[in-house]
C-alpha cells in the first residue's frame, strides 16, 4: 500500500508473510490460544530492504508493531514506514510531466538458493486505502519477480520490482508561473500601442522585461533543476523573454523612425519610392490604416494651389464688373496678375521651405506608425501560438512523455 508524498518520497506499509516450522504449537496445549503478537526482537525476520532507497539504507519496515504468529507457523508482517527512494525525474514536459518510479525490494545477505521471494498478487501496488496526492495522480501500476545476480560476489538475489506511473497536475503551475507570466507579455503588447510621442516605449519595454526577469527568479525554486533538459515551462518563460527584449530593440527603432528627419533640418531625407509603395499602398489597407493625408505630396500641393486660384479668380472678376471703362478694367486686370503672380511664387516658396519638410516629417512618422501596427500584429500571432501550444501540450502524444 502506497501514499504519495513528493517527488521521492512515499508512505507505504510492507506486508509479508512466511512460515516458521520453529514457531508451531497445538492450541490445545496452550488454553485454546491459536494466535499470538511478538516483537521484531523475538523471532527471526527477513532482511529485506528496498535497494532504491536514498535514505537511511534501513528495512523496508522497522516500526515497533509486533508481528503476527499463528499455531501452525505463519507470521504475517504488517508494518508502515516513510521511505525516500530514487526516481529518474524526467522534466522535458514539466508541468505535463509522467514519472515512472521503482520500488525495489532485495534480501540483503540472503541469496536465492536461501530464501525465495514470491508476490502476493500479480496486481501490482495496492492503491485500495491510497490517500489522493494534490499534485500526482497514479496512473497505473505493476509489479514482477526477478533474479540478479552480482558480478561482484558471484551471488544471486531474489528481487520485487514495483513500477508507479504517475501524472503531475499541471493546475497549481498553470495558475501561478503560466498566468503571471502571459499578462506580462500582454502587457508587453502594448509597447506598439503607446503613442512614439509619448516617450515611454523605451521605459514601458525596460519594465516589463524586469517584471519577467523577477517572476523568473521567484519562480525559479518551484522548477525541477535538471541540465538534461529544459522544462516547457522554462522554455516558455525564455521564449518571453527572448521576444520581449527583441520587442524593446525594435520600439527603439521605431522611436528612431519616427523622429528621424526631426533633427536633419534642410538635408532630411526623403522616403523612397519602394518604401511608400510598400508602406502605404500595401500594408496600410490590410491593416486597417488611413494614411490618404501623406500618400503624395504632389496631391497636397495642388490643393494648395487651386485654393488660392481660386480665391483671386472671384477677386478679379469683382475688380472688373465694377470698372467703369475698359481702360480701367484692363489695368485692374493687369494689376491682378501681378498679384497672381506674387501668390504662386509664395505658394512656391512655402512649398519649398514649409510644406516639403512638414510633409517628409509626416510620412516618417506614418511610417512608424504602419510598423508599430504590423509588430502589434506579429507579437500577437507568437503570443497566442505559443500560449495555445503550452496549453495544448497535455494532449500531445511522444514516446517519450511515458
Amino acid at each position: 500500500m502506497l501514499r504519495i508524498l513528493g517527488e521521492r518520497r512515499c508512505n507505504h506499509k510492507t506486508i509479508c508473510s512466511w512460515r516458521d516450522h520453529h514457531l508451531k504449537w497445538d492450541p490445545e496445549l496452550y488454553c485454546n490460544i491459536s494466535e499470538i503478537r511478538m516483537k521484531e526482537s523475538e523471532l527471526w525476520i527477513p532482511d529485506i530492504v528496498i535497494s532504491n532507497s536514498v535514505s537511511d539504507f534501513l528495512r523496508a519496515s522497522d516500526s515497533l508493531i509486533p508481528l503476527q504468529v499463528t499455531h501452525t507457523g505463519a507470521v504475517k508482517w504488517n508494518s508502515p514506514a516513510t521511505r525516500h527512494i530514487s526516481c529518474q525525474i524526467k522534466v522535458k514536459y514539466f508541468p505535463y510531466d509522467r514519472q515512472e518510479c521503482e520500488l525495489d525490494l532485495v534480501s540483503w545477505t540472503y541469496t536465492s538458493d536461501k530464501i525465495r521471494l514470491k508476490l502476493r498478487s500479480d496486481r501490482g501496488l495496492d492503491l485500495s486505502t491510497n490517500m489522493e496526492s494534490n499534485e500526482w495522480t497514479v496512473l497505473n501500476t505493476s509489479s514482477h519477480v526477478f533474479i540478479r545476480k552480482y558480478e561482484m560476489n558471484a551471488a544471486s538475489h531474489y528481487h520485487i520490482r514495483y513500477k508507479l506511473l504517475i501524472e503531475r497536475k499541471p493546475l497549481y503551475y498553470l495558475f501561478y508561473l503560466f498566468l503571471p507570466s502571459s499578462i506580462i507579455m500582454v502587457l508587453s503588447l502594448m509597447i506598439f500601442l503607446l503613442p512614439t510621442d509619448s516617450g515611454e516605449k523605451a521605459t514601458l519595454s525596460i519594465m516589463v522585461l524586469l517584471s519577467l526577469f523577477i517572476l523568473m527568479v521567484t519562480v525559479s525554486e518551484k522548477l525541477p533543476a535538471n541540465s538534461k533538459a529544459l522544462p516547457l515551462l522554462s522554455t516558455y518563460f525564455v521564449a518571453n523573454m527572448i521576444t520581449i527584449a527583441i520587442s524593446m530593440v525594435l520600439s527603439v527603432a521605431i522611436i528612431n523612425i519616427h523622429f528621424h528627419p526631426a533633427h536633419l533640418g534642410s538635408k532630411q531625407p526623403k522616403l523612397t519610392s519602394r518604401v511608400k509603395n510598400l508602406a502605404f499602398n500595401k500594408l496600410a489597407p490590410y491593416l486597417g490604416m488611413d494614411v490618404s493625408s501623406v500618400k503624395d505630396e504632389h496631391d497636397q500641393l495642388e490643393k494648395v494651389f487651386e485654393q488660392k486660384l481660386k480665391k483671386n479668380e472671384s477677386l478679379l472678376i469683382d475688380e472688373v464688373a465694377q470698372s467703369s471703362s475698359e481702360a480701367d478694367a484692363f489695368d485692374v486686370i493687369l494689376e491682378k496678375l501681378a498679384i497672381v503672380e506674387n501668390c504662386s511664387l509664395y505658394v512656391v516658396g512655402y512649398f519649398n521651405t514649409h510644406f516639403r519638410k512638414e510633409q517628409k516629417h509626416r510620412q516618417w512618422v506614418a511610417c512608424a506608425k504602419i510598423i508599430d501596427r504590423l509588430l502589434l500584429l506579429i507579437f500577437s500571432v507568437v503570443f497566442v501560438v505559443t500560449s495555445a501550444m503550452i496549453l495544448a501540450f497535455k494532449f500531445y502524444n511522444d514516446s517519450d512523455y511515458y
